[in-house]
């Protein structure tokens, strides 16, 4: 049970760790600056910030789950 629970914890460190990375890319991307005359550009760019604040809420609500799956699997160890 003891490795259960360390992997568990493991996985929230890496999720945590991965949320960090989506955020400051989000942040890197928000950054950009698309040409004047380039809709087109301007628009991917958009959706690259939009799906990356999406995978950041996935992640968030992933880690809700470990949150909860930490705290039950705790309690089995008794």
């Amino acid at each position: 049970m003891n490795d259960l629970l360390r992997q568990v914890a493991e996985l929230r460190t890496d999720l945590r760790a991965l949320d960090r990375r989506v955020r400051s890319l989000a942040d890197a991307f928000d950054m950009v600056e698309p040409a004047a005359d380039d809709d087109t550009g301007e628009a991917n760019l958009r959706e690259v910030i939009d799906s990356l604040s999406d995978a950041h809420l996935d992640l968030s609500t992933a880690g809700k789950h470990l949150e909860a799956v930490a705290s039950h699997a705790a309690r089995l160890r008794g």
